[in-house]
């Protein structure tokens, strides 16, 4: 686990970062193939293999719910966008198991002094599956950008950690800023699409639209290679305190 010396809530996020993927390897080391097989065959009749492949045409039957919405048509366009630019390169992308829902209120996270902060646990194991681990890091900057209040500030932060244990390759780079754009148009249609059916859950299914139409619609107006250079520059060189200084800690 890596810990980066940086203003406290970047170094929440960066330390976000490289845990996550320190989980999902303590899930690839289960010693149980059983338990691995159980989630896996979930999964599958979930259709939550290939996520967001799924959740892109699920969307798209969903999107009634979006009717007289100007949100509608950035929504549909996010949707062919990942079909024609990301969905090609589906086989190219990194794969293992990946928790699949790692908002803040599934993620623990312990102080350990000077404003760090470890993960120390994860809840909420229902949307585990084997997916692309871009994914993962997708689905985390989207839903941290939602209570951020700097949320294009998010992307850089989670990068530096991920990339502390695994390097993006080409395409997973390439395909970043829509897998963050899916993951946002996701949660703002199935929480409207959900509303209709549980209208009493009001206050947790629109959660992500109390930011989330105003961060997805800024990602989408300053477009890919804006959203892109931010995020990789500021994972990549030295922030107000200098060079990130990485601590591993074993425990």
């Amino acid at each position: 686990m890596f810990l980066f010396v940086c203003p406290p809530y970047l170094t929440r996020l960066r330390t976000w970062g490289s845990d996550l993927l320190c989980e999902a390897d303590d899930l690839s080391s289960w010693k149980n193939p059983c338990r691995i097989s159980r989630h896996y065959a979930r999964s599958l009749s979930c259709g939550q293999v290939n996520c967001f492949h799924g959740q892109a045409i699920a969307k798209e039957r969903c999107l009634s719910v979006m009717d007289g919405d100007p949100l509608q048509e950035v929504i549909k366009a996010v949707i062919e966008q990942f079909k024609s630019h990301v969905q090609p390169k589906i086989s190219s992308l990194q794969k293992g198991i990946i928790h699949g829902d790692t908002n803040a209120t599934n993620i623990i996270v312990t102080p350990v002094g000077n404003g760090r902060h470890e993960v120390s646990g994860m809840l909420d194991f229902s949307s585990l599956m084997i997916d692309c681990y871009v994914f993962e890091l997708a689905i985390t900057i989207a839903y941290t950008m939602l209570e951020n209040p700097s949320p294009l500030d998010v992307g850089g932060a989670i990068l530096t950690g991920w990339e502390s244990i695994m390097v993006l390759n080409e395409d997973e780079r390439e395909s970043l800023y829509l897998l963050v754009l899916v993951g946002l148009c996701q949660s703002l249609v199935y929480g409207r699409y959900d509303l209709k059916k549980y209208p009493d859950n009001k206050n947790y299914l629109l959660v992500t639209a109390k930011s989330g139409t105003r961060i997805l619609t800024k990602l989408w107006e300053r477009g890919k290679k804006e959203v892109e250079r931010k995020w990789f520059t500021d994972a990549s060189t030295k922030n107000e305190f200098g060079l990130f200084r990485v601590f591993e800690i074993h425990f």
